[in-house]
């Protein structure tokens, strides 16, 4: 489950844990309930991982992006924009 989202990274909470320092290739799917919001596929690397906390069957993963187009990049900045004015 992604539990936060920047042009800059994420951070996942998982139920298995992954390789520290890998690379993937990564593609968010929007619902139909985010208009305008297209599927975005990006590099990321695997940078760090907890497992630590009230829930110790999940793992807290952060992710870095690493490689995104600058049409996707700036598509995400728009979204998380507007999901931070949301929130506000």
């Amino acid at each position: 489950m992604v539990v936060n989202l920047t042009h800059e990274g994420l951070l996942l909470v998982s139920q298995e844990a992954l390789p520290v320092h890998q690379i993937f290739e990564l593609e968010l799917v929007f619902m139909a309930s985010q208009p305008a919001a297209s599927d975005i596929r990006f590099g990321a690397e695997y940078v760090w991982s907890d497992k630590s906390g009230t829930h110790t069957n999940y793992h807290w993963t952060g992710f870095s992006i690493i490689d995104i187009a600058d049409e996707t990049e700036s598509t995400l900045k728009r979204l998380t924009a507007k999901w931070e004015a949301a929130d506000g």
